[in-house]
């Protein structure tokens, strides 16, 4: 059994980028939304309000991105992922 993982940190660039994406998205849609991203131990990292989103909907969102952090995704995504063990990380 090794004495390290190697692991992939979400710099701020990255945190930006997911933002934007979901901001892009829910405009798409039409449906004002709260988004956290946080680290691997659930601390946010970056997060916005949409002008119309609920003021609840932050909280139900910071709770929804902490689970989703502390749950090792399905083998699939692990499969389909853009990075694999060894490698240098890729741009997304």
């Amino acid at each position: 059994m090794p004495n390290f993982h190697e692991s992939l940190r979400l710099s701020h660039r990255g945190a930006f980028n997911a933002l934007a994406a979901a901001i892009k998205r829910a405009q798409e849609i039409g449906v004002p939304q709260c988004v956290f991203v946080v680290d691997t131990s659930g601390e946010t990292v970056a997060s916005i309000r949409m002008d119309g989103a609920k003021y609840l909907s932050m909280h139900t969102a910071r709770s929804k991105a902490r689970t989703a952090a502390s749950t090792p995704p399905p083998d699939r995504c692990l499969r389909n992922s853009a990075w694999r063990p060894g490698s240098p990380p890729k741009e997304v």
